[in-house]
């Protein structure tokens, strides 16, 4: 409670009511546990199977990801691979993506 607490009175004060600032605490809760997750999930993969590195990771997932990639289903992932140049940047795709939600929530309660 002490950690709800200290985020609702971060919240407070910016014309929510008690609903949406609780609205508001959740989400931004569920993003940070899905990128924290995604992350510990992709960390746990690579010391299960020894890979040091995301190069590790790459080299052994190519086979199946240029077997999908040439099916011709997925365009826009293949974009990804070919031109993304933060792959291997998790503070700038947190960053990011929390920036995106914030913004969001700013937007539509209007503050």
């Amino acid at each position: 409670m002490a950690a709800a607490e200290r985020a609702l009175s971060a919240l407070d004060g910016l014309g929510l009511d008690i609903d949406a600032m609780m609205s508001v605490l959740g989400t931004v809760n569920s993003y940070v546990h899905g990128a924290v997750s995604a992350e510990c999930a992709q960390y746990l993969l690579m010391k299960e199977q020894g890979w040091t590195s995301t190069d590790d990771l790459r080299l052994a997932l190519a086979p199946q990801m240029r077997y999908l990639l040439s099916t011709g289903r997925y365009p826009t992932y293949r974009r990804y691979i070919h031109e993304a140049t933060r792959k291997d940047d998790p503070q700038w795709r947190f960053e990011t993506g929390l920036d995106s939600v914030l913004d969001g929530i700013a937007a539509r309660l209007g503050i």
